[in-house]
């Protein structure tokens, strides 16, 4: 579990609200699938190279590399669960004007034998957390 963001404290019992633990590792994914590599000072392998990716022609091919790529970022800074790919479906939605994918991951809980899952869309200029 971690802290919830924003709203921290619980007023009537004083204590501090948590997050679940699957609320917790969506959040980290999307903020992991969100930056690009080299914006985080300190660590410049942090983050993914999805942005990159949205510019590239689609193809299986693409798709392929999609999917290497955020399992990669993923199992290098979100060691609570794991992830292959297989466990990810991506969805090229047409649009003459940008490329859009909607992509769906899930994950098994490290140490669990729990499963969770988040979905995100993304097209070039925009990202949007499901």
């Amino acid at each position: 579990e971690s802290i919830k963001h924003p709203s921290i404290f619980n007023l009537i019992s004083g204590g501090t609200d948590l997050d679940t633990k699957t609320t917790s590792i969506n959040r980290c994914i999307g903020l992991i699938l969100t930056t690009g590599k080299g914006e985080l000072l300190g660590d410049p392998e942090f983050g993914c190279r999805l942005y990159e990716l949205l510019f590239e022609q689609y193809s299986p091919a693409l798709e392929s590399q999609i999917k290497e790529e955020i399992v990669k970022s993923i199992s290098k800074y979100e060691t609570r669960i794991t992830v292959t790919n297989s466990d990810i479906e991506i969805q090229h939605i047409e649009n003459s004007d940008r490329n859009k994918y909607h992509i769906s991951i899930t994950y098994n809980i490290s140490g669990t034998s729990g499963q969770g899952s988040t979905t995100f869309i993304m097209e070039e200029g925009v990202f949007k957390n499901g």
